[in-house]
């Protein structure tokens, strides 16, 4: 599948290249980066197209990153769709920032008694993540990953043993400050679906990092303790889990345009479908409507609750049938229509809690059959 990783898992660039591990399909990708000063907005800058690649390649490229204190943006996009602001369809992105080797320092621990001064709150979509680096004016980064991150070499954390079937985000602080809030949202496109995203009910590590102008850098994976420096036993990495998804459907009314009888009303028969995410198993609710006439509406309340993995994602059917009884039984022919509709999910904090009114269009079916569904979907988090 399409992406980008950080070559050897580091996180950040000590040297003046960093390592970039590029994967495409058959579309496919273009990689683009922004160089941003430390002292300067992350929005205000210009990306750069870095190399085009075309189907099915695997390769390692290295991308210069000689400033000390610089922030590098890296974005990955569909092939001919990045654009020097920054939009296109992303498959990826890394935020690597050019540190110093040996310069830790302990700022986020500078005005605690030992913890670090970081608080983390993870909605259903997002985390989000409020770091202090004392009195020192620095950057902030944080990065999430499905994967546990290993402290090998003493310096800086970085992700071993990481697979196609992990995930590696990050946000930086769009500018410069003594206080940082930070929020990490999957803004990877919907377009590439075998990427594992962000979502509800998941387990994640993290990694709050926080540098100065000159590329001293202080770092932790715990809100408990502050991180020893050098090569120390470090305390484990402290893992985060998002909130799980709750959704109530309700189908609310079905709306009869057309019962195609021509001579009385219609009667109908109607199968409501809902098709949840594994290991969720189909509901089927059967609804009868006599008679049925045009321009009428059959009042319901037909409710749906889904939790957890299998509200993951969600599709709803609806199928009609027209009982055509004519005095001409050799001539009977029943009319069917239907309509199905996949739910989809905002994501980021503002969005946790929302509702959202579906509308199923039958459009039309035998001898002219049409009826609309009305449903009501409630989304929230917990």
């Amino acid at each position: 599948m399409p992406r980008m990783t950080p070559a050897d898992g580091r996180l950040v660039s000590f040297e003046s290249k960093f390592d970039v591990q590029i994967e495409t399909n058959a579309a496919g990708a273009e990689l683009w980066v922004a160089k941003i000063p430390f002292n300067q907005t992350i929005h205000e800058q210009q990306f750069s197209l870095v190399q085009s690649f075309g189907a099915n390649v695997s390769k390692k490229l290295s991308v210069e990153t000689p400033e000390l204190g610089h922030l590098y943006c890296f974005r990955l996009f569909a092939a001919q769709t990045g654009s020097p602001n920054g939009d296109g369809n992303l498959i990826d992105e890394l935020n690597i920032p050019r540190l110093k080797s040996g310069m830790r320092r302990q700022y986020l621990t500078m005005c605690t008694e030992g913890a670090p001064q970081l608080a983390i709150e993870s909605g259903g979509t997002f985390i989000r993540a409020n770091l202090g680096s004392g009195s020192v004016v620095t950057r902030a980064l944080f990065f999430v990953s499905d994967k546990e991150p290993n402290w090998p070499n003493g310096e800086f954390p970085v992700l071993l043993g990481a697979t196609a079937s992990n995930f590696l985000l990050s946000v930086a602080s769009d500018t410069t400050d003594l206080f940082h809030e930070v929020v990490v949202v999957d803004l990877r496109a919907d377009g590439w679906p075998d990427s594992r995203r962000l979502g509800p009910d998941m387990k994640v590590y993290f990694v709050a990092l926080v540098w100065d102008s000159g590329g001293g850098f202080d770092f932790t994976w715990t809100t408990d303790i502050g991180m020893p420096v050098g090569a120390s036993v470090p305390p484990p990495a402290e893992a985060v889990m998002t909130k799980r998804r709750k959704i109530t459907l309700k189908v609310t009314e079905l709306v009869c345009l057309d019962d195609s009888d021509d001579l009385s009303d219609g009667e109908a028969e109607f199968k409501i479908t809902l098709d949840p995410a594994a290991p969720g198993t189909r509901d089927t609710r059967d609804v009868s409507w006599k008679p049925m006439e045009t321009g009428s509406i059959l009042s319901l309340d037909q409710l749906f609750d889904l939790s957890g993995p299998e509200a993951e994602s969600v599709s709803i059917a609806v199928r009609g049938t027209e009982d055509d009884e004519s005095s001409f039984p050799i001539s009977d022919e029943d009319d069917t229509a239907g309509a199905s509709a996949k739910l989809t999910f905002r994501s980021g904090p503002g969005t946790e809690t929302f509702n959202d009114v579906l509308t199923l269009d039958s459009q039309v079916g035998g001898d002219g059959f049409h009826y609309l569904m009305h449903c009501s979907v409630a989304v929230s988090y917990a």
